[in-house]
């Protein structure tokens, strides 16, 4: 089975593609891995479907769409340290998408886009766009090997998208502060006590960040103001650099732990 193993990270399909028991690829998908993974008749390779991991076997290969066996599967596994949820406000489109991207490398679970005061972008987004950005995630998941494709959620109101804290601690609230005036994020988690299953709920500006009435509402309504130190960094840099900080601060070999 190894020798014909298909090389490279798994690919992502919709529930749609199983049918009588066997797993039909199209589209793009299909001439990633016909033209750039040369599958061929007999290969095995990996696909996450819904909440499943398969193992799947080439059986034919179509002009224009793949039939495959399902050699085995089982569920995606659930387990993460903590859980980051993104709030983005809305950047220009390149920025935007490198942001989408990177995000979904580094295995953030939700990602919220924020029309705030400083947002440039004027026009909603529609439904194209959005594919687009759920594309974009998807490619970011399997670059990254992860299992999950990060949910992005369609744009909302600053003033709408902050979540309560919960009782427990387990819901934690950082405000990446553009003013230098928050706690450095390295002090700010040294003293978060760890809990199992906890969720990061980390906001970060548009171009220009944001404002300072914003702050100040957000901490009002018990966000934490936190920064990244003396740098000032894009927009598009700060949310990379700073999710990236919570993810690797409470990864597996943390010694809190």
């Amino acid at each position: 089975m190894k020798s014909n193993l298909l090389c490279g990270k798994h690919i992502f399909l919709d529930k749609g593609s199983i049918r009588r028991n066997s797993v039909y690829i199209g589209g793009d998908t299909f001439h990633y891995l016909k033209n750039v993974r040369r599958a061929r008749p007999g290969m095995i390779f990996e696909a996450v479907i819904e909440d499943s991991r398969h193992l799947l076997r080439v059986k034919d290969i179509a002009k224009a769409e793949m039939v495959c066996d399902i050699v085995e599967y089982d569920c995606v596994s659930e387990h993460r340290d903590v859980s980051v949820h993104v709030y983005q406000g809305m950047l220009k489109s390149k920025k935007m998408d490198l942001v989408i991207s990177k995000l979904s490398e580094i295995g953030v679970e939700v990602l919220f886009p924020l029309k705030t005061k400083r947002t440039v972008p004027a026009m909603d987004v529609g439904e194209e766009k959005m594919r687009r950005w759920v594309k974009i995630a998807e490619e970011g998941a399997k670059v990254s090997g992860a299992e999950k494709v990060m949910c992005i959620h369609t744009p909302d109101l600053f003033r709408t998208s902050l979540p309560l804290p919960d009782k427990n601690g387990r819901n934690i609230i950082l405000f990446f502060s553009t003013s230098g005036r928050g706690v450095h994020i390295r002090k700010a988690l040294k003293e978060i006590e760890y809990r199992a299953g906890m969720a990061f709920h980390l906001f970060f500006g548009p171009e220009g960040g944001f404002s300072r009435e914003e702050e100040k509402w957000a901490v009002s309504h018990r966000a934490q103001s936190v920064s990244m130190g003396d740098f000032v960094l894009k927009a598009e840099t700060a949310a990379i650099m700073g999710a990236g900080f919570v993810s690797i601060y409470y990864s597996e070999n943390n010694e809190q732990k």
